[in-house]
C-alpha cells in the first residue's frame, strides 16, 4: 500500500499531493490508536471494513476511546471517498451509558456521576441538572473534535467541513418531559458555499420538517416537503444562501 501511494503522489499535482499527505496522516493517526486498543495492525482506505475494533469496547470507560476512533474513521471514510453520507450516534435514545469516568471537578453540586445517563436525564433535582449539563458539555466537545477533523483536510481552496455539512441534534428538546418544541439544531460547514454560518436564527416553533427540506436543497434537490406534509412546506429562510 504505501510503495502505491508513493507512486501516485509523484504523479499528481501539488495541492493532492496536500490531501494525499493529510490522508496517509490519518491513517496513521488512526492506526496508532487502535495499537493503543491492543487491536495493532495498518489501516488504510481499502481495509477500512477490516479494523478490528478497541478491545472490550463495551466497557464503560472505553466509551470517550471508541466514540473517538468513531469519529476518525467517519472523517477518514469521507476523506477517501468511500461515502458521502455518514452518521454518529453515540449510545441509544434511551441510553444506559453511565459516565462515571467523567470529571465533575469543580461542579459543586454534581457528586460523582453513578446512574445512568437517561436515568440522570429524568431526575429533576439540582444534582442531576448540573450532571446534565457536565454530560452534555463532554458530549460538545467530541462534536468540536470531529468538525475540528473535518476542517483539517484540506481539499485545494477549501476544506472537507466546508464541502460537507454536518448536522448535530437530539431528538428531544428536553429530555425530562420528551418534549418536541424549540428542538436545538446546530450546522457546521457550508455544504458547498450553500448555506449561511456564523448565525443564531430562531424559527418561532417551526415544523422541524422544514429544516430537512432546507438540508435537501443545500444538496440540489428540489423538494418542498418532507415527511408529513401537513406541518407545512420549506425550506426554512434564512440558511441557504
Amino acid at each position: 500500500m504505501l510503495k502505491e501511494f508513493e507512486t501516485v503522489n509523484a504523479s499528481v499535482p501539488a495541492a493532492d499531493k496536500v490531501r494525499l499527505d493529510q490522508h496517509l496522516s490519518m491513517i496513521r493517526e488512526v492506526e496508532r490508536g487502535l495499537q493503543a486498543g491492543g487491536a495493532g495492525g495498518p489501516v488504510s482506505c481499502d481495509q477500512a471494513a477490516g479494523i478490528t475494533p478497541i478491545a472490550d469496547h463495551l466497557l464503560h470507560t472505553n466509551f470517550p476511546a471508541v466514540g473517538k476512533q468513531q469519529a476518525d474513521l467517519l472523517v477518514l471514510a469521507l476523506a477517501c471517498g468511500l461515502t458521502r453520507v455518514a452518521s454518529l450516534q453515540y449510545s441509544y435514545a434511551r441510553s444506559i451509558e453511565r459516565l462515571e469516568w467523567l470529571s465533575t471537578q469543580g461542579c459543586g453540586p454534581c457528586g460523582t456521576i453513578e446512574l445512568d445517563h437517561h436515568t440522570i436525564s429524568h431526575t429533576e433535582d439540582s444534582m442531576s441538572n448540573a450532571q446534565m449539563a457536565v454530560m452534555n458539555r463532554w458530549y460538545a466537545e467530541q462534536v468540536a473534535y470531529l468538525v475540528g477533523r473535518l476542517d483539517a483536510v484540506n481539499e485545494g481552496s477549501s476544506t472537507l467541513l466546508d464541502n460537507s455539512l454536518a448536522f448535530w441534534c437530539s431528538e428531544v428538546s428536553y429530555a425530562a418531559t420528551h418534549t418536541f418544541k424549540n428542538i436545538r439544531a446546530f450546522l457546521f460547514g457550508t455544504a458547498g458555499g450553500k448555506i449561511k454560518t456564523g448565525k443564531h436564527l430562531d424559527f418561532a416553533g417551526a415544523a422541524h420538517n422544514k429544516l430537512h427540506v432546507t438540508f435537501l436543497n443545500a444538496m440540489g434537490v428540489p423538494a418542498t416537503s418532507f415527511g408529513d406534509s401537513g406541518f407545512g412546506n420549506g425550506p426554512l429562510s434564512g440558511i441557504l444562501v
